[in-house]
Formats: structure tokens, sequence, C-alpha cells
């Protein structure tokens, strides 16, 4: 909604490139969490084909730097139970195993998502998944997958929709 209305807005003073631009960054945060979502495909496989099983731990500090994700961020993801921890017994760090930094990735593909009841279920699905089922995260990934296909598709329902909308305001 909030695009819309800032959208709607910039037709109004007649600043069609401004508001193509806004729409741009939208349909560009959809391609990242595409992106994001191909990342975390990726590990998985690799967790499948045992390459991730020699123990390779990353503390949060590296979790976060390479997902540019906040430390507060996995905290709070911990807090609620999408995401599991191990502690390090002399210092307490968190570290995360290459399944939880599966999780991590898809869960950060959810964030440009409007708030909805299936990015709801999708975490409250992360929440109870079993440490080490591949075959429970793989379905979530393409959960996680069909629900960005269908916010494409929406987008490129709201472009026709814009399209029509500039040719009655004799825009285009």
């Amino acid at each position: 909604m909030e695009l819309t209305s800032s959208v709607l807005a910039l037709l109004q003073r007649k600043q069609l490139g401004d508001a193509l631009w806004l729409i741009n960054d939208a349909q560009a945060a959809t391609q990242k969490d595409r992106s994001m979502l191909d990342k975390a495909e990726e590990l998985l496989m690799q967790l499948k084909e045992g390459k991730g099983e020699n123990g390779k731990r990353v503390t949060i500090g590296e979790m976060a730097s390479a997902t540019s994700l906040s430390a507060s961020t996995l905290r709070y993801w911990e807090k609620e139970g999408y995401i599991q921890s191990e502690r390090n017994k002399t210092n307490r760090y968190r570290h995360y195993d290459l399944f939880q930094t599966v999780k991590i990735w898809l869960l950060k593909s959810t964030q440009n998502a409007v708030y909805s009841s299936d990015v709801v279920l999708l975490k409250q699905a992360m929440a109870i998944l079993t440490d080490g089922d591949l075959q429970g995260l793989q379905a979530l990934i393409g959960t996680a997958r069909e629900a960005l296909v269908q916010r494409n598709r929406e987008q490129l329902g709201g472009l026709n929709q814009l399209h029509q909308l500039c040719m009655v305001l004799k825009l285009v």
C-alpha cells in the first residue's frame, strides 16, 4: 500500500519517471529475494552432498556480516525459535552450522515480502522444523519460491494496471 500510495502521488504530480524508479526498486527487491533463495538452496545442496558436515560453525558476527543482517535480528529470530545456535563452551558466543545458515538465508528472503499469513506460516514451520530435516527444509524453500513467483506475477499485473492508468492520464 505504501508503494502504491507513493506512486499515485507522483503520478498526480505528473512525475512518471520518479514513479517508475520506485517500482523498479520493488522489482529489484524481488530479484534480490530470489538470489537469497538461490543461496539457501545452494547451501542445502552442499549439506545434502555432505560437503557441509565438516563441523564448521560461524559466529553470529560472521553470519551477520555474510548476510547483511544485524546481530540483533539473528538474536530475535533465535528468541522466536526460527533458528538455533550452539554456544561456544569457552566464551558462550553463538555459532551456526550449515543447516541453520540455510534457514537464515531463507528467513532473509522473506524480509521484503508483504507481511502476510503465508509469511507467518512459513516462519511457524521453520520454528517446528526438526534440526537436520533436509527434506522439510527443501519443502520450505519450495514454498518460499512459490510465494516469490506469485509476488512477481502480482507485480506484473500491477504494471499492466499502471500502464493503463498512465494512458488514461496521458503520461505515456
